[in-house]
């Protein structure tokens, strides 16, 4: 009784379904106002509009995850009963949550391993069915899904691994040309991470990256979406999906070490056991500090005129 009325009232309290906004960077500025540094949070995350994300992407997620996406209504019955007999006969273990399910615990109800958290993940599934379309619920999904080295959704994570948007994954940066069989060698990289990002980083194991690659080609060969030879030729490419492990420059700061004093003391004031849910980075923080500009930027000239050499000992000045 108290975990009926429990789900009751969780499940039917309003809920925003809309993405979560991605963490922004916090701004520190000297004692006359001008910027001093940006910190930038640790996680990688934009959110794209469905139109940016190519349908090799879509089709390869949906292979790799939750082939019956499109028929379910949030939870897929048959889905569950497979992976629920695959756990009690010994075979390879199945999750039994659709990619409806997997939004939801990601941005609403988190990983507790308990069946009331299991219960209103399913309820609040169907409860998201009920109100947006398919394409809406996928693109919500992937511009949240963790894909590994501090990247959240398939943009940021296209960028760092592949060095181009998400909507570019078929151009060629060589030729200029697009491609659509590069698209598929790369979405499928992708979606073959997902469901492990730890285990399948292919920054760590491109071996294990590649095995999970070929699984997923696989599925979508029996989709439908691809034909034998378009995989084969996209398993191919091995060149398009080698992780280039490309991260926006650190933000330029007129005063490095002043800087790190603040960032450490900022941390300390508002530290969080996950750093992408940190009130520093939640809001777009404005910090004004004490430094003096003209004075630092003496200071630094007068430095290197007298340790010209990298090798020279560090100058501190009061």
């Amino acid at each position: 009784t108290t975990i009926s009325t429990s789900l009751k009232r969780s499940c039917a309290a309003p809920i925003d379904f809309a993405v979560p906004p991605p963490p922004k960077n916090a701004l520190l500025s000297a004692a006359d106002g001008t910027q001093l540094a940006t910190l930038r949070p640790q996680q990688q995350r934009e959110i794209v509009p469905a139109a940016d994300i190519p349908k090799q992407m879509v089709q390869a997620i949906i292979s790799a995850e939750d082939e019956r996406f499109l028929e379910h209504k949030g939870v897929d019955p048959l889905a569950t009963v497979r992976a629920a007999y695959r756990d009690l006969t010994g075979g390879r273990r199945q999750g039994g949550s659709t990619l409806t399910q997997q939004y939801v615990k990601n941005v609403y109800v988190g990983d507790d391993k308990n069946l009331l958290r299991k219960m209103r993940e399913a309820a609040l599934a169907v409860r998201l069915e009920q109100r947006k379309e398919k394409e809406e619920i996928l693109t919500d999904y992937l511009n949240v899904l963790y894909l590994g080295n501090s990247t959240y959704g398939v943009q940021a994570a296209a960028k760092y691994y592949f060095g181009v948007p998400v909507k570019d994954l078929d151009l060629n940066e060589k030729t200029g040309k697009r491609e659509p069989v590069l698209a598929v060698a790369r979405a499928t990289m992708l979606a073959g991470i997902a469901p492990a990002p730890s285990a399948w980083n292919p920054v760590r194991d491109f071996t294990t990256a590649r095995v999970r690659q070929t699984y997923v080609l696989n599925r979508m060969v029996t989709n439908g979406y691809i034909s034998t030879a378009e995989a084969s030729e996209a398993k191919r490419r091995v060149g398009a999906v080698i992780p280039l492990q490309e991260s926006p420059p650190e933000p330029p700061s007129t005063a490095p070490e002043f800087t790190d004093l603040v960032k450490a003391k900022l941390r300390g004031e508002f530290d969080t056991a996950e750093e992408e849910d940190s009130l520093l980075f939640r809001g777009g923080l404005r910090v004004k500090t004490t430094l003096d500009n003209d004075l630092q930027a003496a200071v630094t000239r007068a430095a290197r005129e007298v340790l010209p050499d990298p090798d020279d000992p560090q100058a501190a000045v009061v």
